[in-house]
């Protein structure tokens, strides 16, 4: 073969090559782009979704607290209403145990019915406002059928009140479980009292 057309089938070849070369660095730099660029947004995606479901959990939290706040508001606005309806009925029953129910004052408070008050208490008031509130309960009670009632009987039978001794014993009674049933009573407020004041001192 010629010279120089072997040259020139060389240097085709070699213009050839040259070109396939260039073609095949420029199709693996595209992949390698375009494998960074995929790689790129699958840990943007990611992030963004990471970040959607951190401010999901956030909202979902915010939303937990403002519901639990709200009922416990609701909670404690219905218990200090009771409290305060609590006092007076208390006060009412001390006032009307020591003066035996004469004073004509004692009938300008109009009593709630007993049932509907009892399943607030049981239903609101806190375990320690609930016991004592129990036992006041009980003393009055007591204090009214085995020292008041009793010892009014005795005044009012003439056999017996040729009896001084059982006379002062049984008005003894009634007093000492008078006292028993007011120290109670004052107890109660007190300790209604104590718990409408710290949570006063807790609201912002």
């Amino acid at each position: 073969m010629d010279a120089t057309v072997i040259a020139a089938v060389v240097g085709v070849g070699g213009a050839v090559l040259t070109a396939i070369t260039s073609v095949v660095a420029t199709i693996w730099a595209a992949r390698r782009a375009a494998t960074a660029a995929l790689a790129s947004a699958e840990k943007t995606a990611q992030a963004t979704l990471e970040s959607a479901g951190k401010a999901t959990d956030a909202g979902l939290e915010a939303t937990r607290l403002t519901l639990a706040f709200e009922h416990d508001r609701r909670v404690w606005e219905k218990r200090a209403e009771l409290y305060v309806d609590t006092i007076a009925f208390v006060i009412h029953r001390r006032e009307t145990r020591r003066k035996r129910g004469l004073d004509a004052h004692l009938a300008n408070y109009q009593l709630p019915p007993w049932f509907q008050f009892e399943g607030r208490l049981q239903a609101f008031a806190s375990k320690d406002v609930l016991k004592l509130w129990q036992d006041a309960h009980d003393a009055d009670n007591t204090a009214w059928s085995d020292g008041i009632i009793k010892h009014m009987d005795l005044a009012e039978d003439k056999a017996d009140t040729q009896n001084p001794d059982k006379n002062a014993a049984a008005a003894y009674r009634a007093s000492t479980l008078i006292k028993k049933a007011d120290r109670l009573d004052e107890q109660l407020i007190d300790l209604i009292r104590i718990q409408l004041q710290e949570r006063s001192s807790q609201t912002p």
